[in-house]
């Protein structure tokens, strides 16, 4: 059998943006990719203390099961 690292080659994407697509391994923060806004700082540092605005993340992966693994019902 071979072993294969399930935590590499998975697609990430903002959702609305899927034609923008990369490759990451996991663990991964989808948080890198985006920009601190000020205006969503709570108020409590300024835009020292900005937080990023979030959103729903996708990540895919796509992989093949070998047919001897399938079981009858």
């Amino acid at each position: 059998m071979e072993r294969t690292d399930f935590n590499l080659g998975w697609k990430f994407y903002k959702e609305g943006g899927e034609s923008g697509s990369i490759t990451v391994d996991l663990p991964h923060d989808a948080m890198i990719h985006e920009k601190r806004d000020p205006e969503i700082s709570g108020g409590y540092s300024g835009s020292a203390g900005a937080c990023f605005p979030g959103g729903l993340y996708i990540y895919e992966k796509t992989f093949m099961i070998p047919e001897d693994w399938q079981t009858s019902s």
